[in-house]
């Protein structure tokens, strides 16, 4: 059963996001990846899978605490 209320600006601007709510965990993973490989003496391959895994741990929380 729907209403016919009227919603929040919030609530249409989160409904509308669709995926590019997804984004930050993308953006996370680039940017420790690219930390990781101008900071530390990584492989640059290394560095990167690091970063991935980084953003997929940061993608699983946010799934685990009901965020997402």
């Amino acid at each position: 059963m729907t209403t016919n209320a009227p919603r929040h600006a919030g609530d249409r601007i989160v409904q509308n996001l669709g995926a590019w709510r997804y984004l930050q965990f993308v953006l996370v993973a680039v940017i420790a990846g690219g930390l990781l490989n101008w900071l530390t003496n990584l492989p640059t391959l290394a560095a990167w899978l690091v970063g991935l895994a980084i953003g997929g741990g940061y993608f699983v929380l946010e799934k685990w605490r009901g965020v997402i």
